[in-house]
């Protein structure tokens, strides 16, 4: 056998090295809010989760999931998330989970459905008001708004007031 002996040395070490990217990232548009969702794994060394809306940071989280409430007026949101560890190395960003904050039916854009929405849509049938963007309005999605559409937005305002 042979050994080598020496004297002992110093160094330092640097954590260069990212967390693991956050899966199933998954979002969720109810009642004026979207619920955004991931898988909780996380690193040894994690420090937080950054979260981004249409590719900009819109928050920091040390949970993997997130209620985002105030709401942009666009008609989608792209949520994706990434994982931070505690020497500041950061994640590649999840895939991005895109929302669609708009309800069919909602014309005037409240977040939610009710009479308002149904007299909205009754004026302009009738010709008494001209709105402009009906996107929300063709609820049947037949290219067109008219009373068919009225009478399925009032079921849905009946069956969600569980009337």
């Amino acid at each position: 056998d042979v050994y080598f002996t020496s004297e002992p040395a110093s160094g330092q070490s640097w954590d260069n090295l990212s967390p693991e990217t956050p899966m199933m990232l998954s979002g969720e548009f109810n009642d004026g809010e979207v619920s955004v969702i991931w898988s909780n794994f996380v690193d040894e060394d994690f420090s937080h989760f950054n979260l981004y809306r249409n590719d900009e940071l819109h928050v920091t989280l040390s949970d993997s999931q997130y209620v985002d409430v105030e709401l942009p007026d666009l008609p989608l949101l792209t949520y994706s998330v990434s994982a931070v560890d505690y020497n500041g190395n950061e994640s590649i960003p999840s895939s991005q989970a895109s929302v669609n904050p708009h309800l069919m039916g909602d014309i005037n854009d409240d977040f939610a459905l009710n009479v308002l929405d149904v007299v909205m849509i009754m004026e302009h049938i009738l010709g008494n008001i001209l709105i402009e963007d009906l996107t929300y309005g063709d609820i049947n999605e037949d290219g067109g708004v008219d009373i068919l559409d009225v009478v399925i937005l009032v079921n849905t305002i009946i069956n969600n007031n569980g009337m």
